[in-house]
């Protein structure tokens, strides 16, 4: 039987260009969208969701010092990932961003506190 791959109808805060970097294998592009809950990542061939990845789930999360473009971190139980974005500065800001303000309304410590805006900067 053929293969069924989940497409996207996620409503998304941000999406960006990116290309997903292996050392080890090609790098490949991906759309990384950021919801108000998870990360998810796209194939922009046929829009299908290769992951998706819930805040909390995410650690260490930090630009390359060797490469303006290039980020990591590592996930949960998946290991560390490796991307490019020609706009990783406002990439990082809206994910360690959406990523603290859910840490924080699910009272989970250490995520940096939601302060009194929400998802889009918006007053809660």
């Amino acid at each position: 039987p053929p293969s069924v791959k989940m497409v996207v109808t996620t409503e998304f805060v941000a999406k960006f260009q990116t290309k997903k970097i292996r050392s080890w294998r090609n790098s490949y592009k991906r759309v990384f969208g950021l919801t108000q809950s998870e990360v998810v990542t796209i194939d922009p061939n046929d829009f299908s969701v290769t992951n998706r990845f819930p805040y909390a789930a995410l650690r260490n999360i930090k630009p390359s010092p060797d490469n303006a473009q290039d980020f990591t971190f590592d996930v949960e139980g998946a290991g560390s990932m490796q991307f490019r974005c020609a706009f990783r500065a406002q990439l990082l800001t809206e994910l360690l961003r959406l990523r603290a303000y859910n840490m924080a309304a699910v009272g989970i410590p250490g995520g940096g506190g939601g302060g009194p805006r929400g998802p889009g900067g918006r007053r809660r």
